[in-house]
């Protein structure tokens, strides 16, 4: 038969040649679970040096020379690359895109950031509550911390006396970096650069300049975390040509790997990081698809993880990192799970009205050109 392998029936031989393009594109996919491993992750790798100190070698940080908890976040990234491009290409206009972003990040963040300030702060202060609130401290934790870019990780009297000492929420950082890369989607999309050529000018301007960061010198926040992102978006804006198969994510890890030694090692890592997570990510695993019913539980688990570590950290001094996770990651889930059914899941659902909110107060030529 023409264009048949001898021994390897057809079905199979599509398998090996599919492209991300020829995987589902709806809602069966396991990217809720993948996302809710990966922020439980970060609390693992976190769990290291809260309970044993600054400096403190976490879970594959030996190993990789990047923590389990930057791996995790690596993961979070190529996901959001890939998902954030796609809602952008088949967005209603910019406000509901806009909407949709808001509506995701920030009733969640005021919410824990209110608790942390004004119900976990005046309780772990080791000075009354009088004096707590009137340091002026107390009172900007919550608008620079919801700035996302003017972070403060400290809250007056609170955690001084812990083995990380001060920092209330170390894991917000990395929302700046997020929202970045959602502009970075934007402002390509607005030039009409997230298709064929104009894509490609981009992302070989971008891994050139991302490799001369690395060869030269530290590669800094941006670079190492919008590395996976580009990556996720590249594979949704070239789906319908790159491999999606097992085959193809061999040979991912073994060109990742022939990078071990040098410096392009942690863009490498973050690039296979990515795909992997794609992939894994639409594999037929229907028997996991039950979990999307419970819900998206993984940013909760993100921002509430390292709140309840600390209060941990001060409540049982001398925990170890093995009796952190075991006590906070229940913990943490319970809070999780809250938050996205009492908070950000009614935020979502409530996003066009926000969309039209942000178009009734704009200018009538900004709302026409989104």
């Amino acid at each position: 038969m023409p264009g048949r392998t001898a021994g390897m029936p057809p079905n199979r031989w599509r398998i090996w040649l599919r492209t991300f393009a020829d995987l589902p594109t709806g809602r069966d996919n396991h990217f809720n679970l993948i996302r809710l491993i990966a922020a439980a992750a970060v609390l693992v790798s976190h769990s290291y040096p809260l309970s044993r100190g600054v400096g403190s070698e976490e879970p594959l940080e030996h190993l990789t020379g990047q923590s389990l908890g930057a791996a995790a976040v690596y993961i979070f990234f190529g996901i959001s690359g890939y998902m954030i491009t796609r809602s952008f290409d088949r967005r209603i206009d910019l406000w509901s895109f806009a909407a949709a972003r808001i509506a995701r990040i920030f009733p969640g963040l005021l919410v824990v950031l209110a608790m942390t300030a004004f119900i976990l702060g005046p309780i772990a202060a080791s000075v009354d509550w009088r004096t707590f609130f009137g340091d002026p401290a107390v009172w900007s934790y919550v608008p620079r911390n919801l700035s996302l870019r003017f972070l403060q990780f400290e809250l007056p009297h609170v955690f001084t006396d812990n083995i990380y000492p001060g920092a209330i929420n170390g894991s917000l950082w990395t929302l700046f970096w997020e929202v970045a890369c959602y502009a970075m989607v934007v402002v390509l999309g607005l030039l009409g650069a997230l298709r064929g050529k104009w894509f490609l000018a981009f992302l070989a301007a971008y891994s050139a300049f991302s490799a001369y960061i690395v060869l030269t010198g530290e590669p800094g926040s941006w670079t190492r975390l919008s590395f996976p992102f580009v990556t996720g978006m590249a594979i949704y804006v070239f789906r319908d040509r790159i491999p999606a198969s097992g085959l193809a994510a061999v040979l991912v890890c073994a060109a990742a790997l022939a990078l071990y030694t040098t410096p392009l090692w942690p863009l490498a890592y973050g690039l296979v990081l990515a795909y992997l997570a794609l992939l894994l990510g639409h594999a037929r695993a229907d028997w996991l698809l039950g979990y999307n019913r419970l819900g998206d539980y993984s940013y909760g688990t993100y921002i509430y993880a390292f709140p309840a570590q600390q209060t941990a950290a001060w409540l049982l001094p001398g925990i170890s990192a093995i009796e952190m996770i075991a006590l906070t990651l229940p913990v943490t889930l319970v809070l999780a799970v809250l938050s996205w059914h009492l908070i950000e899941h009614p935020a979502l659902e409530r996003r066009e009205r926000l969309a039209a909110l942000i178009r009734a107060v704009l200018p009538a030529r900004l709302v026409k050109a989104g």
